[in-house]
C-alpha cells in the first residue's frame, strides 16, 4: 500500500544577516533571538546539499515537514518517497534536489551585489550553477527600490575602478535603481 500523500507544510529556516531586521515578524512569525538578532531571510522551501558562504559549515539545508505522518522528515525524503506523485512533471535538479528555493527577505540595508552565471559559463565551469531569481514584493516602505543590473555603457573597467576606489556611492551610481511597491514582481535571469 502506498503511503498517503497530503498537503505538506514546512518549518521555516531563519537566516541571520547583518542587513536584516525583524520585519518577518509582521507575517505572524516568532523569530529566534531577541530584538537585536537581525534575520534577513526565512527559507520557506529549500533542498540544498550544501549552503553558501553565509554558513561556514556549508551544511545541507532541507525543509522539514511540520505535521502529519511525515512530521520531522525532509522535503528531500518526501521527494524520494512519493516521486512523481509529489513532483508531477517538475524534475529535480541534476544532483537530485528540489529545483526551487523560496524565501522571504527582510532587507533594511543594501544587500550584496550578485552575478549569477550564464548557461555558457556554467557549462564551462562545473562548480558553478545557473541561478535565475524572481522577486515578488509583499511589503515595501515608501521610497523602496532594488538594484537591477548595470546602467547602459558601464564596463568591467568602470566596475574595477569603482571597487578599487572604495567609495560605495561611486559603485552604487553604476547600478540601475528600480522603485518597488507591494505587488511588483521582478524576474532576473541568470547571467
Amino acid at each position: 500500500m502506498e503511503p498517503e500523500l497530503y498537503p505538506l507544510m514546512f518549518e521555516p529556516l531563519y537566516q541571520p544577516k547583518i542587513w536584516g531586521g525583524r520585519a518577518i515578524e509582521s507575517l505572524g512569525r516568532q523569530l529566534p533571538g531577541d530584538s537585536t538578532q537581525m534575520i534577513g531571510e526565512s527559507w520557506e522551501l529549500v533542498d540544498l546539499d550544501a549552503t553558501q558562504n553565509s554558513d561556514p559549515s556549508h551544511a545541507p539545508a532541507r525543509s522539514i515537514i511540520r505535521h502529519g505522518h511525515l512530521k520531522g522528515r525532509s522535503l528531500h525524503d518526501a521527494m524520494k518517497l512519493f516521486g512523481d506523485r509529489l513532483m508531477g512533471r517538475v524534475r529535480p535538479t541534476a544532483t537530485g534536489q528540489f529545483p526551487l528555493l523560496i524565501k522571504f527577505l527582510d532587507a533594511r540595508e543594501h544587500l550584496s551585489v550578485q552575478v549569477h552565471p550564464s548557461d555558457s559559463y556554467a557549462a564551462a565551469h562545473p562548480d558553478s550553477h545557473v541561478k535565475s531569481e524572481a522577486w515578488y514584493v509583499i511589503q515595501a516602505a515608501p521610497g523602496a527600490f532594488i538594484f537591477k543590473g548595470l546602467k547602459p555603457g558601464v564596463t568591467a573597467a568602470d566596475l574595477r575602478a569603482a571597487l578599487a576606489g572604495g567609495d560605495e556611492a561611486v559603485f552604487i551610481d553604476l547600478l540601475v535603481r528600480v522603485p518597488v511597491k507591494a505587488g511588483d514582481c521582478h524576474y532576473i535571469p541568470s547571467g
